[in-house]
């Protein structure tokens, strides 16, 4: 409908049919939205973990020792936010004095560039050296350019042969401010505050799956073997030790997934049953390995356009910590 008396905010639109999915059940109820953990500083899993312990290492860490959550049924994306330092950086963006020289000796003033205006007297800020004197800020900042102010400053100490050297007050030097020095009566200034930043973040889980088929004549010749309790009983020796005989029939090997290096012995008649148990393991298996080595990925499926989510593993999580 095309009104001329009023703005359409939304339309809820008629449904129908025979079959409906994920999409037709958020569009009719409108409820689909990522699970919200609300603030998140931090959470950790193990400390340390030795690799020879468990083939699964991170199952280990995390579901197996409690540390996870669960999401609503049906959803498979969350949000988390992040609060930054309350104690904001000061990036120096750039050096305005010589490189040599002996900064604020004798009681002299000097210029510094920073990143942000937010500094005036009677703040004082301290530089990455916590043996270095700190600054006092002289009155406002002068803007230099769109990300630059330009702050005078004299160091803090009543020390005439104290000095900053020009290094600390040189591009992508960090200081923060930490106090303030005012008059002790009639006094008129006061010093500036800061507030942290916060950041809202999204991501998701990642779904795995695996099968096996049957036809109902495999599962008849199972069935019988299983009545009929066949067992492999050729052997043979080498080295002092008795061997089953490995092309022998009856039977079949295949790499273990739960211990490493290890191969699982699997026999006629019981088959189907230890597949089950092996779909099962295999899945895990996927998800641990993703856990480690998967990328953040939203792709589709190439035969029915689903999407297809894959969810952030360890090394790429240490990566991006590392460059926060």
């Amino acid at each position: 409908m095309n009104r001329k008396t009023a703005i359409k905010l939304s339309e809820y639109k008629g449904f129908g049919g025979s079959f409906h999915d994920s999409v037709s059940h958020a569009s009719m109820f409108r409820d689909y939205k990522p699970y919200n953990f609300g603030v998140k500083t931090a959470q950790l899993f193990s400390s340390s973990l030795k690799n020879d312990l468990v083939n699964k290492k991170f199952t280990w860490m995390t579901i197996a020792s409690g540390n996870f959550h669960v999401l609503p049924g049906g959803t498979d994306d969350y949000e988390w936010e992040v609060m930054g330092d309350a104690n904001v950086d000061f990036r120096i963006t750039e050096l305005l004095v010589d490189a040599s020289a002996q900064n604020g000796k004798d009681g002299q003033s000097f210029p510094i560039a920073l990143d942000k205006p937010w500094l005036h007297e009677p703040a004082i800020i301290l530089s990455e050296d916590p043996d270095a004197p700190m600054l006092r800020i002289i009155g406002y900042p002068e803007p230099l350019n769109a990300n630059s102010w330009k702050y005078e400053v004299e160091l803090q100490s009543g020390d005439p042969n104290d000095w900053m050297p020009s290094e600390l007050i040189s591009p992508d030097r960090l200081f923060t401010r930490q106090s303030t020095a005012v008059a002790d009566e009639d006094n008129q200034k006061y010093g500036p505050d800061q507030y942290g930043q916060m950041t809202k973040l999204r991501s998701w889980t990642g779904q795995f799956a695996n099968k096996i088929e049957f036809t109902d004549k495999f599962v008849r010749m199972e069935i019988a073997a299983a009545k009929k309790g066949t067992k492999n009983t050729e052997k043979y020796s080498f080295g002092g030790k008795t061997y089953s005989d490995a092309i022998a029939s009856g039977y079949i090997y295949q790499a273990s997934l739960k211990q490493d290096g290890k191969s699982e012995k699997i026999e006629t008649g019981v088959f189907i049953t230890k597949a089950e148990a092996r779909l099962l393991e295999r899945c895990e298996r996927d998800r641990e390995m993703m856990m480690e080595f998967g990328r953040l990925q939203k792709t589709e499926d190439r035969d029915t356009s689903r999407p297809i989510k894959i969810a952030p593993g360890w090394r790429q999580l240490a990566r991006d910590f590392s460059l926060a």
